[in-house]
């Protein structure tokens, strides 16, 4: 087994079956995050303070969509338990950080109730168009 903590970690998600595509995803997150460590901040992971968290997340905030951002906060967030609790860094960074907003799932532009009801009564029930377009 390889000493880099981010393999030790994808063979950890390996082993709780998370599918290959979401490993993936995860890596691309992490590696893209090692790698602003290492030449923007001219750290070690391990060195890596809130601070350094706010600034990368501010850095990256503006060009991700609300899902984007969450999912790499979330993956983060994960990632630096495990470093915790694995005992390759001493503090999580994202301890005593002020919690992230979630992202708002609240779906948009859901018809109101009238509306609702007006699209209901449009379909001819008497052909099968009618019957598909009501169901």
């Amino acid at each position: 087994m390889s000493d880099d903590p981010l393999l030790k970690y994808l063979e950890h998600l390996k082993f709780k079956g998370f599918s290959p595509a979401t490993m993936e995803s995860r890596c691309q997150t992490l590696e893209t995050f090692r790698r602003y460590v290492r030449e923007a901040l001219s750290k070690k992971l391990r060195d890596v303070t809130p601070k350094d968290i706010e600034r990368y997340l501010s850095d990256v905030r503006p060009k991700l969509k609300d899902s984007t951002f969450a999912c790499r906060v979330s993956i983060l967030k994960n990632y630096f338990t495990y470093l915790k609790k694995e005992n390759v860094i001493l503090q999580n960074p994202f301890d005593v950080l002020d919690p992230i907003p979630r992202w708002d799932r609240t779906p948009r532009d859901v018809p109101d109730e009238k509306t609702l009801e007006h699209l209901l009564t449009r379909p001819d029930e008497h052909t099968y168009i009618g019957i598909r377009d009501k169901a």
